[in-house]
């Protein structure tokens, strides 16, 4: 009815008074370091899927380890444990805490045509609500680099199919740009417009859709039954 330990086995009394005793400090080189091996493992021994993502899983161990020697913070951290959840491709893979799905910008982005767009602006937007954003503007770069590169950047972080990756980064650009203010460059009317950007902490996105959507409660055509479970 149980495992028995052998006679000769010293106590694990003793193992959990000294790992009690141990004092670590979760920003050190060998913290990181350690992190990444046991979550690396976690997904090497458990991950169902593993054989069918086309990832050197090895060289994913190397690579995260070399990073994690070098990352000076829990910030720079994260991002390494970021990339390594990215390799997976699995939109379930992330790392806590993430960017969540409110917007720290007063706007929402979405793809029209292949372009980068503002999809809603909740004012007051940016320093001057008449001018910038709007929507239909079209974004063109952030501070000064292509928003298509920024995005590409971003997607490093993210871990899911393309479509999803995708669309993360388009609704979470901002968490990853490190300063609280920015500057969009965008193109109105075959203008360029320059647009300062400031954060707004908590901004409710449901208060902010990209697409028009019916009552929360309420019946389409033809019957159906429409139930917004996210309202």
């Amino acid at each position: 009815g149980q495992t028995l330990r052998p006679s000769d086995a010293s106590s694990p009394k003793e193992l959990r008074a000294r790992l009690d005793s141990l004092e670590l400090v979760n920003s050190s080189k060998d913290f990181f370091s350690a992190d990444v091996v046991a979550a690396w493992n976690i997904f090497q021994h458990f991950y169902p899927y593993l054989n069918a993502v086309e990832a050197d899983w090895d060289s994913v161990l190397t690579r995260s380890l070399r990073r994690s020697r070098s990352d000076r913070s829990r910030e720079e951290f994260q991002r390494t444990l970021q990339r390594l959840v990215a390799q997976l491709q699995d939109g379930h893979g992330s790392v806590s805490p993430s960017p969540t799905a409110n917007s720290d910008w007063p706007i929402l982005l979405d793809r029209a045509k292949n372009k980068v767009v503002v999809a809603e602006a909740m004012p007051p937007a940016g320093t001057d609500q008449d001018t910038c954003p709007d929507v239909g503007d079209i974004v063109e770069s952030v501070d000064g680099t292509p928003v298509e590169e920024k995005l590409r950047q971003v997607k490093r972080y993210i871990s899911g199919s393309p479509q999803y990756k995708d669309a993360r980064a388009l609704q979470s650009l901002e968490h990853y740009l490190g300063p609280e203010s920015t500057t969009l460059t965008l193109r109105r009317d075959g203008k360029q417009i320059e647009c300062p950007m400031r954060r707004r902490r908590g901004i409710p996105t449901e208060l902010m859709q990209a697409e028009p959507r019916p009552d929360p409660i309420s019946t389409l055509e033809g019957g159906i039954r429409y139930i917004d479970l996210t309202r």
